[in-house]
């Protein structure tokens, strides 16, 4: 059975909280942003309050890089590569891989052959607003912190976050 979450961007400028939504419009997570903390983080917590997943800015290296970490459990890394025209990233996520343009924020998460999720950027909102179809409900939260700390990258990057 497919899960529905709606994710808008207001959080994404990390300078407060914001929820994640279910398809029925209720708040499923709430995601808070660090605002003077050091190195950037930010947290995904379940309705009850209860923290499921942490993302941080890794200080100490050489291109951006984001880990991902559940129950002090690192699960994914998203690195910026090398590039000279187009930013381009790598995700390590538990065998996760992003199909499509994720750049664009439009993507599907597969493992194996299984598609795992689907996100897709709404053109016609006022802010930024990624619908998220989840095929696997084990891998929600992963994939909810993957589009945190894709978007945050994305945005630090154009100068959004700074």
């Amino acid at each position: 059975m497919t899960v529905h979450y709606t994710v808008k961007q207001n959080f994404l400028s990390m300078r407060g909280s914001s929820t994640i939504t279910d398809a029925q419009g209720n708040d499923a997570y709430l995601v808070k942003g660090s605002l003077v903390h050091i190195p950037k983080q930010f947290t995904l917590s379940d309705a009850s309050g209860h923290e499921r997943m942490r993302i941080t800015k890794k200080m100490i290296s050489f291109l951006p890089t984001f880990v991902v970490s559940s129950q002090n459990k690192e699960v994914a890394v998203i690195k910026k590569r090398l590039s000279v025209i187009r930013a381009k990233y790598d995700i390590n996520a538990m065998g996760l891989e992003i199909q499509g343009s994720w750049l664009d924020m439009n993507f599907s998460v597969t493992k194996g052959n299984k598609e795992i999720a689907v996100v897709d950027k709404r053109w016609i909102s006022v802010m930024n607003t990624y619908d998220v179809a989840i095929e696997d409900e084990a891998y929600t939260e992963i994939i909810l912190g993957l589009v945190i700390a894709i978007n945050f990258l994305k945005d630090e990057e154009s100068g959004h976050n700074n």
